[in-house]
């Protein structure tokens, strides 16, 4: 029974890890489209996306990536009232990308 649960968790770790350059990608083409054109609503998806990461990549042990998710997540609960944003906030939230991306491109050991 505990080799069965342990043979599914790591498939699901597996297919986690396989998917994670997708989620990456999603969340970076996402503030792309907002530093296109600056959408309230699309902006809330694109926060939720980034909270969804930073629970998941912190369950499947990728913790540095969850931390970098959680630090832009919380940065961009403060921007989900605005309808217009300044450059240096635009500047600070890619940053964060960039750092999540860091954390991306040196997994969990």
């Amino acid at each position: 029974m505990e080799d069965n649960v342990q043979k599914h968790l790591q498939a699901l770790i597996v297919l986690y890890a396989k998917h994670l350059p997708d989620k990456i990608k999603n969340i970076e083409d996402q503030w792309q489209n907002q530093l296109n054109q600056w959408d309230p609503i699309q902006l809330k998806k694109f926060h939720r996306d980034v909270h969804s990461l930073s629970g998941s990549a912190g369950t499947y042990g990728y913790s540095e990536l969850s931390k970098a998710a959680r630090q832009m997540e919380i940065y961009l609960m403060t921007l989900l009232d605005t309808t217009v944003i300044t450059d240096e906030k635009k500047d600070k939230v890619t940053d964060l990308l960039e750092q999540l991306k860091s954390a991306f491109a040196h997994p969990k050991p």
